[in-house]
Order: C-alpha cells, then structure tokens, then sequence
C-alpha cells in the first residue's frame, strides 16, 4: 500500500495563507495610523510617507498572492516568493528611511521602534524561513505542479 502524499491547503500551507491573509489586513490598518499620525505630527511626515508608498503595494501584492494560494493556481508560489523577497526587502529599506528621516527630537518610544535591529532579524528570519518551506514543500509541489525557480 502506497503512503498517501500531502496534497491540497492544509497543514502549514494552509496556516501560512491564513495568516498572510490576515497580516494585510492588519498592515492596511497600520498604514491608516501611521497616516494619522503623521496628520497629528508632521515632523514624522517623513518617516511615514516611504512606510506608507512602499508597504502598500507589497501588502497588496501580498493579497494576491493568498488569492492564488487559494484558488490554487500553479503561480501562485512564484508570487508567493517574490512576495517574500520585497517583503524583507522593503521592510529593511523603510527601516533604514526611518532612522535616516526620523526627527532628532522623535519620542524615546517612536525612536527605538525604529531603531530595534530584532524586528528586522525576526522579519528576515520570518521571510527566509517561509521562503525555504515553499521551496521544499511535498504539499506545495502536490498541490500546485512543478514550482518555477525564483
């Protein structure tokens, strides 16, 4: 008797689209703040403003890619890896806007938000790690056919 291979959204797969879907979600609720608060404090205009033009597209893009996910469409892990690339790579550019554009005067607490080297470690560790999983995944190749290089 042959093992039955994991195929279909479930498992980490399924995890993973979940709460992807549900980090947009929240991320366009960060960018609704972020845009008050630079509304309320116009100093932080400019560390919000590159926040705000870079994040947008990504958390859009990343929207898209959890539709491919799940109407499970054989693109959907070429997107869901580039993803994963601007991700990391438009969180380390804003962060280093951020401290570069951040007023001198900016609160402590604002300040070493910005500043926390742990936060863009755990997202380049969060990116890489999903990055692998997709990359490796029986269930992935199951699921959505021979994946394309990225």
């Amino acid at each position: 008797m042959e093992d039955a291979q994991p195929s279909g959204i479930g498992g980490w797969l399924l995890f993973f689209s979940l709460m992807l879907a549900l980090n947009m979600l929240v991320s366009f609720y960060n960018y609704a703040i972020a845009a008050l608060i630079a509304v309320h404090m116009p100093a932080l205009f400019a560390v919000v403003l590159p926040y705000c033009i870079l994040g947008i597209p990504i958390s859009f893009y990343g929207l898209w890619a959890v539709f491919l996910l799940f109407s499970k469409q054989p693109s959907a892990i070429f997107h869901v890896k580039l993803f994963l690339i601007l991700y990391a790579a438009v969180s380390i550019l804003v962060s280093i806007l951020a401290f570069s554009l951040a007023p001198s005067d900016m609160l402590p607490a604002i300040a070493s938000w910005y500043r926390t080297l742990e936060f863009r470690v755990a997202n380049l560790l969060y990116c890489a790690i999903w990055f692998w999983y997709f990359s490796v995944s029986k269930r992935v190749k199951n699921t959505y056919g021979v994946v394309q290089a990225i």
